[in-house]
């Protein structure tokens, strides 16, 4: 017999307890058979009769305070295990907690010097920039006819620096605190609804987009231009993973207690594993060289975390992936903050 701790119930002492026991048991059968011979005076069978009981009674008592004493402590020796699984378990579960924050903390940082370095040197390489793109276009102004060479290659002067001049900007934008007293309420259907517009400009005929509103009446507070970045980022990363196979892009927005969910889910490759921890990682990129810088959803977080929301990511190779963003519900109705001009402004 053993216990699930692995521990040996069948010991020596409990051997000799049940030997013991047996014993007794025989004594007390020998003892009535005895007896019940005949061969003894009563007097005499009687003595011999206590005796023996007594003696046999004694074994016995022995034998079960044996086994019972081993089963106590087979008892306590569980329970002390149970115990220190238990805090085993709750030291793992309390480790487990440690390494989240402390990954999360160095993404944070990571952000934050980011930010730091950026913001101090984003002034001057706009300074630098500026002049290169404005002395192109006068250059280009300048041209004789017949210099489509010369055309061309001072318009890719002019793009290569107003992508560097997008991407510094893009890079401030990590270091920037937005300041509630500019925000404003905004339906999510109706922002949603603008980006899938601007979205079909570049929506692969294999791709299809399919639509769930159920919030018409609700607002968020928050910054348009920059939940709409937010939102039209996931979109188009969405028909871009979908352009090889094609697929189905799902924008729906529900509410949840007091917030609104704005779920974005796609049928696309997905997203391993491996590299589902990273994809808020500042410049991380799955995309081919010229295809993406890597800071669309570093920012897309770091913006969400301004306006007091949350975004998650769940995927799986092979089986799609899902974006939800949580905003806080701000309350007011829509149409006391819809003004003339059909933007909604703060109350």
């Amino acid at each position: 017999m053993k216990k699930n701790n692995g521990e040996n119930f069948i010991t020596p002492s409990v051997i000799i307890a049940i030997v013991i026991i047996v014993l007794g048991l025989i004594g007390i059968y020998m003892s009535f058979y005895n007896a019940a011979s005949g061969e003894y005076e009563l007097r005499t069978m009687l003595t011999m009769l206590f005796w023996q009981l007594l003696f046999s009674g004694i074994l016995i008592l022995i034998g079960v305070t044996v086994i019972v004493v081993r089963m106590i402590k087979s008892v306590r020796r569980n329970t002390e295990i149970r115990e220190k699984l238990e805090l085993l378990e709750a030291e793992n579960k309390a480790a487990q907690e440690l390494i989240e924050k402390s990954l999360e903390m160095e993404h944070l940082q990571r952000l934050e010097i980011i930010g730091t370095m950026t913001s101090g040197i984003a002034h001057e390489f706009n300074n630098m920039l500026t002049p290169i793109m404005g002395y192109s276009i006068m250059c280009m102004d300048m041209l004789p006819d017949n210099s489509e060479e010369l055309l061309d290659n001072l318009t890719e002067i002019y793009e290569a620096s107003s992508r560097a001049k997008t991407l510094i900007s893009r890079l401030s934008s990590l270091s920037r605190k937005n300041s509630e007293e500019k925000f404003i309420a905004i339906s999510p259907d109706e922002l949603l609804i603008k980006v899938e517009e601007v979205s079909h400009l570049s929506l692969p005929k294999n791709v299809s987009i399919v639509k769930d509103y159920n919030c018409p009446d609700e607002c968020v507070k928050g910054d348009r231009t920059q939940l709409g970045q937010v939102a039209l980022n996931i979109v188009l990363n969405a028909i871009q993973a979908m352009e090889e196979k094609g697929g189905t892009l799902t924008i729906s927005t529900r509410r949840e207690g007091d917030k609104i969910k704005l779920i974005f889910t796609d049928d696309g490759p997905g997203i391993s594993k491996e590299n589902l921890p990273k994809i808020f990682d500042p410049f991380f990129t799955t995309k081919g060289t010229g295809h993406g810088t890597g800071l669309g959803l570093a920012i897309a977080q770091h913006i969400i975390t301004e306006h007091g929301g949350t975004i998650k990511v769940e995927s799986e190779l092979g089986k799609g992936t899902c974006v939800t963003i949580n905003i806080p519900i701000r309350k007011a109705r829509k149409e006391d903050v819809i003004s003339s001009d059909n933007t909604l402004v703060d109350e």
